[in-house]
């Protein structure tokens, strides 16, 4: 992240032009001008993707601080799901394995991000709790940018962790063996998540959420 919009949207157009470098056949290795696509210039399968979900979230981010409702925050996450997607897919092109739907806990592992880092997020100016449910739960944007304590707060997170975690159970039991080896990376970073919102929601006192 980077506080100098300007210096963002170059970036932004800077990583659109290497991606599509990247993922066309032709490209020669000479026209890259990362070290980091030089070196995924090498692995072939990576050829047969799209990186645009890559771009197109950046792009959301860019654009919108806020999140009006549930819906709008659902294309957010949808885009995160096809990023994390993306890396599933090529994890199981390289193994040589069937690739396997991992959507709606990618979405999961999103939420638990925004969960833990809703202080930090705050801080930085974005909120991704939508503006419906900030005032359901009669919750004030100045709450969170300034870190203030508010039980309203502790309650939606409480809420939010609980339907997280349904929500996962609910998908890994629906998974086969082979689905669940074959996302083995994946499944890690979701564990560690998992115990992080954990801790997150252990903590009694409003002032310490986010952090």
């Amino acid at each position: 992240r980077v506080s100098d919009i300007s210096l963002a949207v170059g970036k932004h157009v800077f990583w659109q032009e290497e991606l599509r470098a990247l993922v066309n056949p032709s490209t020669p290795e000479s026209s890259l001008r990362h070290p980091l696509s030089q070196h995924l210039n090498s692995f072939k399968t990576l050829k047969s993707h799209s990186f645009d979900c890559l771009l197109e979230r950046e792009a959301m981010l860019m654009e919108q601080t806020r999140f009006l409702d549930e819906a709008n925050l659902g294309d957010y996450l949808a885009l995160q799901s096809r990023c994390w997607q993306l890396w599933q897919n090529v994890y199981t092109d390289l193994i040589g394995a069937p690739h396997v739907n991992i959507d709606a806990l990618a979405k999961a592992l999103e939420r638990i991000r925004i969960v833990c880092q809703l202080g930090k997020d705050a801080q930085e100016g974005r909120i991704f709790i939508p503006v419906n449910t900030l005032q359901r739960f009669d919750i004030r944007a100045a709450y969170l940018i300034n870190h203030q304590p508010n039980p309203n707060i502790n309650t939606w997170l409480a809420q939010e962790a609980n339907q997280i975690e349904v929500s996962i159970q609910t998908q890994l039991q629906a998974m086969n063996v082979n689905d669940r080896y074959h996302s083995r990376p994946f499944l890690i970073f979701l564990q560690i998540a998992r115990e992080r919102l954990k801790k997150s929601s252990r903590k009694s006192s409003s002032a310490n959420w986010g952090t």
